[in-house]
């Protein structure tokens, strides 16, 4: 990292990457199921570049979620150079799931849930405006939003994949 983008960040260092628990977390996630993991064709670099030119330029992660390790992925990849906080479907957070065991090993505080219902039918996407102010909150204190964009519903009859960055782009103006 560049003594430039150390200084431009001196007062939030700490908040400059993810915390060292969901890192080690994933880290071990990923040793039990890849071989290893990185970006291609320069993707860290350039965002370190563009971090470094404009300290104050905010991400969102958007995955294609198509396994269960994209987010372990993401964060094995660009932790280091961001904060990524990882969204999660609210009804993982009730009960057991092999999801909470990922929550408890690597911190609930790095994981923001976003409103699901569960019913006869199984789980469904419920659009909640206030999941995403919270988000807006988080990344004006540093972190990095990581977001499924498949479908809202298991069901894929709400809208369309994308519809978490569009809605976050249009409600936050970032």
């Amino acid at each position: 990292m560049s003594d430039t983008f150390k200084k431009s960040f001196s007062h939030q260092e700490e908040q400059s990457e993810t915390p060292e628990r969901l890192r080690k977390g994933v880290d071990t996630i990923i040793k039990l199921f890849c071989k290893e993991f990185s970006l291609a064709d320069g993707g860290k670099e350039r965002i370190t570049q563009i971090l470094e030119q404009n300290p104050e330029t905010t991400f969102v992660i958007a995955a294609s979620h198509l396994s269960n390790l994209d987010a372990p992925a993401a964060v094995a990849a660009l932790g280091d150079i961001l904060d990524i906080q990882i969204t999660a479907e609210s009804v993982l957070f009730e009960g057991a799931s092999p999801q909470r065991a990922l929550f408890k090993l690597a911190g609930k505080e790095s994981f923001t849930p976003l409103s699901y219902d569960r019913d006869k039918h199984g789980k469904h996407g419920v659009f909640n405006p206030e999941d995403f102010t919270r988000l807006a909150t988080l990344v004006k204190q540093g972190k990095t939003p990581w977001m499924a964009v498949h479908p809202f519903t298991t069901e894929e009859e709400s809208n369309e994949p994308g519809w978490a960055v569009f809605t976050w782009h249009t409600k936050q103006g970032l």
